[in-house]
């Protein structure tokens, strides 16, 4: 259980090092199967408070190109918006129109998978896609089925 949390939190070290390191701000596309219709890139990735990961993303999508910024508790799943904005400029600003709200739950949205993509699964989530995965084995091979 640790070993696989710290594993995945060395390979975000890692990308952030790479994300600072790198002088030709060179992004880093996300797999966002909630939404099919745009494409999602990691623009930046750096350091919070308590350890959390603040992370900008870029969609790019029928409406145009937008921009969030994020913090993410990979402990336990929880993340909040930070930001937004039209451009990379914009959502980096301290914008004091924007309601900072509570860290909450990210599953199953686009935020679920962004963190997803920055954290890994949490250990709740893995017990129950492989719940979820045994029902859908069973199901196809007849067990548990009524004949």
């Amino acid at each position: 259980m640790k070993a696989s949390y710290f594993a995945r939190f060395a390979a975000t070290v890692a990308l952030l090092a790479a994300t600072h390191a790198n002088a030709a701000n060179e992004t880093y596309p996300l797999n966002v199967p909630t939404d099919t219709k745009a494409t999602y890139e990691l623009m930046k990735v750096g350091k919070g408070e308590k350890g959390n990961i603040i992370a900008i993303t870029k969609r790019t999508g029928p409406s145009g190109v937008s921009f969030a910024k994020r913090e993410f508790n990979c402990r336990d799943g929880t993340m909040r918006y930070l930001n937004e904005g039209d451009t990379l400029e914009e959502v980096s600003a301290k914008n004091p129109k924007y309601h900072v709200g509570k860290m909450a739950p990210a599953s199953g949205s686009i935020s679920g998978d962004v963190r997803v993509a920055l954290c890994g699964y949490t250990e709740a989530e893995k017990f129950w896609n492989t719940v979820a995965m045994k029902i859908a084995i069973d199901k196809a091979v007849g067990k548990g089925t009524k004949p």
